[in-house]
């Protein structure tokens, strides 16, 4: 639902997650969906992302999203960076 007041479009939560949707799909850019949408400011798309605690992913990757269940916990972390750190110094005398 939208609601005008003077130059201001104040649009409601679902709206603004259905426009979300479809930036992070790669359906329409940040641009275009300010244009569909005639959405005036130039951040407003970013600042319902933050509000909504969603992460922008970042330039030229793939963003993928875990749910709560899914997140790792930090001992797991902890373990695969030493694992890692291993195998990236194979001679390394300890």
């Amino acid at each position: 639902m939208r609601i005008k007041t003077g130059n201001r479009i104040y649009r409601s939560d679902s709206e603004k997650l259905r426009i979300i949707q479809e930036v992070l799909s790669g359906k329409l850019s940040k641009d275009a969906a300010q244009r569909k949408y005639g959405i005036k400011g130039h951040s407003a798309i970013t600042n319902w992302m933050r509000s909504f605690g969603i992460r922008e992913p970042l330039k030229g990757s793939v963003y993928m999203s875990k749910s709560n269940k899914e997140q790792e916990n930090p001992e797991d972390l902890t373990a695969r960076i030493k694992e890692l750190e291993e195998a990236l110094h194979p001679l390394r005398v300890t």
